[in-house]
């Protein structure tokens, strides 16, 4: 079983990164980011999670629109609104979120985990515990399971 964890490169995706790879050990370990072109993405966020993840001694796994692995050739949530010609679709899903992140998370899913042999870990905390719902609807639909270390492990006791 392979551990997902839905690495932003804010405080909490690190803490439960952090708390997943005490309790299932770093071979079970995968952190998951969709890449920000550099020109649109603040360096110290970069530079925080490279930090995570070399405290880890794991990779960062990106899942990028259109499968772009050049970080200087992903577009900006701007560029893909003017590609879409529009913020939100019809569905009112914003084109910059489902392409930038929901559809390249799905892909890779599809891809590596076919047998859906996973589980997708956030960085909710205690006080975002209707995101917690909602995400577990809606992983669920997909049969993926998922967890919330922050949020329902004793979030208030994890510190870095």
């Amino acid at each position: 079983m392979k551990h997902i964890i839905c690495f932003s490169g804010g405080e909490a995706s690190a803490l439960a990164a952090i708390e997943a790879e005490r309790k299932y050990g770093k071979e079970n370990i995968i952190l998951l980011n969709h890449n920000i072109n550099p020109k649109y993405e603040d360096q110290d966020i970069k530079r925080f999670k490279k930090e995570v993840a070399d405290y880890l001694e794991l990779p960062i796994t990106y899942a990028n629109y259109d499968g772009i692995q050049d970080e200087t050739l992903l577009p900006s949530q701007f560029e893909v609104a003017l590609k879409k010609k529009g913020f939100k679709g019809y569905n009112n899903t914003e084109f910059c979120t489902y392409e930038l992140k929901t559809k390249p998370f799905y892909q890779y899913l599809e891809a590596n985990f076919p047998d859906k042999d996973c589980i997708v870990y956030y960085g909710f905390g205690e006080d975002e515990l209707h995101r917690v719902e909602r995400r577990k609807t809606i992983l669920n639909d997909i049969e993926i399971m998922s967890d919330y270390p922050t949020a329902i492990w004793g979030g208030a006791s994890i510190r870095l």
